[in-house]
């Protein structure tokens, strides 16, 4: 999630390319394919033949730097206050969308047909039946990526 965060303070106009710290850049790539990447590389190098998985100590050190970086940048920038009362709102609005439709046992809703028939199956036959409602929607929203969480927000608002 590190690289895709960066990813999106790029796109949303809190960070520019630019300020990815030097050793990042330089160990792990400056965009999140190539983070995935080395990271995925370092693990399978590292954790081959172990009884562990693990990153070397090189990469872990960049992926904490990394952390850090997106901490003090993103998650703590004063830019998004705004678009955490807006992501605030919309979470709010879906969950009780969904929360409704599943205890009203709307069938034709899509937290029933992309999750309830769908995805949540993968989770055993009883996974429905043995979670409280709000968990099978958490659950739901949860699974969402952030672009299909904002096109299903601006759907349902309409």
């Amino acid at each position: 999630y590190v690289g895709q965060d960066f990813e999106d303070a790029i796109r949303i106009g809190i960070l520019k390319k630019e300020e990815l710290p030097e050793g990042v850049k330089k160990d792990l790539g400056e965009s999140n394919t190539d983070i995935i990447n080395s990271l995925v590389t370092d693990i399978i190098i590292n954790s081959y033949n172990r009884d562990e998985i693990i990153y070397s100590s090189d990469i872990a050190e960049r992926v904490f730097e990394l952390k850090q970086f997106n901490t003090e940048r993103i998650y703590k920038s004063p830019r998004l206050k705004g678009k955490k009362t807006k992501l605030k709102t919309a979470f709010k609005f879906l969950f009780e969308k969904f929360l409704s439709a599943l205890n009203r046992g709307e069938e034709e809703s899509r937290i029933f047909k992309e999750w309830v028939f769908n995805r949540g199956k993968n989770k055993g036959a009883d996974y429905v039946d043995s979670c409280l409602p709000e968990q099978v929607v958490i659950d739901y929203i949860a699974s969402m990526t952030d672009r299909y969480f904002n096109n299903t927000y601006i759907k349902y608002k309409k």
